[in-house]
């Protein structure tokens, strides 16, 4: 298994405790510094452009590495355990988390921060067209994230040439909004990945908890 991942320089404090924690059999980080890896951008402040970035590094991930398996985390995703199994799984090209709407979750229905690969050419042909719908979506909020679920809907339905499939946002892409099921649902769960979204790695309080599970 491959972690892929962007991390620009303004995330160098919450890289400092996720990164840390994951484990793979080879982690690559595409960065817009040298500082800690390997520089593909250059600077940039604007967030839709940081997520841009992302469908840039999956896509050669996918090419520099065929007939891998390709894990795609977000900067602020701590990982607990490993999760090859998901990969000994049979499905094709795509696993996403959050498929459908879940109570006390954000309202998207798939979520761009964790995504399993298999590296082959649907994959390959999915970043094209996540490329292309991406810059075709910039009246949307998050741009990135509304061509994402587009596609892995149309894959999901059998519309396309990729195929999506999902498994539990509650195990391997937890996240709450309100502090309060974050810890409920936490020990309740034991997630092996989990989504620190809304800066939540500057919470000692969230931190601790995770560390006690």
């Amino acid at each position: 298994m491959i972690i892929c991942n962007y991390t620009g320089k303004n995330y160098k404090e919450c890289s400092n405790i996720t990164l840390p924690t994951w484990q793979a059999d080879k982690i690559i980080i595409y960065s817009d510094t040298d500082e800690f890896g390997i520089q593909m951008f250059e600077p940039s402040d604007d967030f839709n452009e940081s997520c841009r970035r992302k469908i840039a590094i999956i896509q050669r991930t996918i090419q520099d590495y065929p007939k891998e398996n390709i894990l795609y985390l977000d900067t602020d995703v701590m990982m607990r355990e490993r999760v090859d199994e998901v990969f000994k799984q049979k499905w094709e090209d795509i696993v996403a988390t959050r498929m459908v709407r879940r109570e006390r979750l954000m309202p998207l229905d798939v979520n761009a921060g964790i995504i399993f690969w298999r590296s082959n050419w649907r994959t390959n042909l999915f970043c094209e067209h996540w490329k292309r719908l991406e810059r075709k979506s910039q009246a949307f909020k998050y741009p990135e994230q509304h061509a994402f679920n587009d596609l892995c809907i149309d894959g999901y339905d059998g519309l396309k040439e990729w195929t999506v499939t999902n498994v539990s946002e509650n195990i391997y892409n937890f996240e709450r909004d309100k502090t309060k099921y974050f810890s409920l649902d936490l020990k309740k769960y034991r997630p092996k990945l989990i989504h620190l979204k809304t800066k939540r790695w500057e919470d000692e309080e969230s931190l601790n908890i995770i560390k006690n599970l």
